[in-house]
């Protein structure tokens, strides 16, 4: 699938890695703050123990070898 397809498919809950990717994946991540004001964000998960907030790379968006894990 495109960049585009993946990006929906994780803000629709479900996990997305390039075929390429052993051991990472990304995942939509829903915070909530003390006031009740909730903030949406696509983590980079490596190995489900280290996790930080995905930055995509050119080749990320021309890729079209996305899939859904």
């Amino acid at each position: 699938m495109t960049y585009e397809q993946a990006i929906t498919n994780a803000k629709n809950g479900q996990n997305v890695k390039r075929s390429s990717w052993s051991g990472r994946y990304i995942r939509r991540r829903i915070e909530t703050d003390s006031e009740g004001n909730t903030k949406t964000y696509l983590e980079d998960v490596t190995t489900r123990t280290t996790t930080a907030l995905y930055t995509s790379t050119d080749g990320d968006i021309m890729a079209t070898d996305w899939t859904i894990v």
